[in-house]
């Protein structure tokens, strides 16, 4: 699901589906390299209290789940949630991190976003738009989870924003100077110096990302199976980073998980990870997807009087996944989610 303002809100499609599914029985995870902060704000406000009970929420790549106990009126700060478990990084660790180690890092990329507008082959090195305002180049920043801090007593995920690499190009011709990896590769060098037990990846267009070693988004899969008795049979898990050079402890670590069923939304199709289903392009995908295991939970609840009403949402992802493959085996992608299964 997308955290997009745009995307979600009081009366968009996605919410009012999402609440459905929840009415009807499904639990819903999201499973977020997002903070509790923006989640919060951007999706659980708006639904309803009395079904949050089967919303599970894992932040920070699964370093951090949220539960909800609808004890009370407000989802606020008053006790709607609860923290269950966190693999904090060290305050001291964070505290370095954020004030020595972010300084080398500024130093670093200043020092190659220098070097690569300089070319013996005459190539002059430009910044995307996006990366640019008011015709300076955007610096790097840090998110070392202020409100997760006060909010919950620990950091668990560190990310340095705006690690942009310039391209350049001559003639039509485009060359990447990967800044973000060069640096990662320093950050990497760092810990193994302190001997630290963090991880060093990559996320979105121009982030680093900083965990706990052996955190990663197939960490709350295997959670939901330990803990919430989950079926991965029963389960879907939809992403749309399963592409090459994406982050690996991102979408991509649950391709290590056996038995679950993924669907991958990739807004560039074509670039979606051998072996993953190809289930549409972004939002619009997820919500066809939402909508077919409605349907086919309405399907089942009205033929179905001896089925119990608890084991309807599993047939129905079974259903639904059975003619998803069917219509991709079948060589057609214009009916992969038929409103009927």
């Amino acid at each position: 699901l997308s955290t997009k303002d745009s995307e979600f809100g009081e009366n968009s499609d996605v919410k009012i589906k999402l609440e459905a599914l929840l009415k009807a029985g499904f639990i819903v995870v999201i499973n977020t390299g997002e903070t509790w902060e923006r989640v919060k704000q951007r999706i659980v406000q708006y639904i309803n209290k009395d079904l949050r009970k089967n919303l599970i929420i894992y932040l920070g790549d699964g370093s951090r789940k949220i539960k909800f106990t609808g004890d009370q009126e407000n989802g606020d700060e008053s006790g709607d949630y609860i923290n269950e478990y966190q693999t904090a990084i060290e305050k001291e660790k964070v505290d370095y991190i954020s004030g020595t180690l972010f300084k080398k890092v500024l130093k670093s990329w200043e020092t190659k976003c220098a070097d690569a507008q300089k070319s013996d082959k005459g190539f002059i090195g430009k910044h995307q738009e996006r990366f640019v305002k008011d015709g300076k180049l955007v610096s790097p920043d840090i998110d070392t989870e202020k409100e997760g801090r006060s909010r919950f007593g620990d950091v668990t995920k560190i990310a340095i924003h705006n690690i942009s690499s310039p391209q350049a190009a001559n003639k039509g011709t485009v060359i990447k100077t990967d800044i973000r990896n060069s640096i990662v590769e320093e950050i990497k060098e760092e810990f193994r110096s302190l001997c630290w037990d963090l991880q060093v990846n990559i996320g979105g267009k121009a982030t680093i990302v900083i965990l706990k070693r052996g955190i990663s988004k197939a960490v709350p899969i295997k959670d939901l199976v330990q803990r919430e008795r989950v079926s991965l049979k029963h389960s879907i898990f939809v992403g749309d980073e399963f592409r090459e050079g994406a982050n690996p402890a991102g979408d991509l670590s649950v391709l290590s998980i056996e038995g679950i069923n993924i669907i991958a939304v990739n807004k560039d199709q074509p670039s979606v990870t051998p072996g993953v289903l190809k289930g549409g392009a972004g939002v619009e995908a997820t919500k066809q997807l939402m909508e077919c295991l409605l349907q086919a939970h309405q399907d089942f609840k009205g033929k179905n009087n001896t089925v119990h009403v608890e084991a309807i949402p599993a047939m129905a992802i079974e259903a639904v996944m059975k003619k998803l493959k069917k219509n991709i085996n079948d060589g057609g992608m214009s009916e992969k989610y038929s409103p009927r299964v």
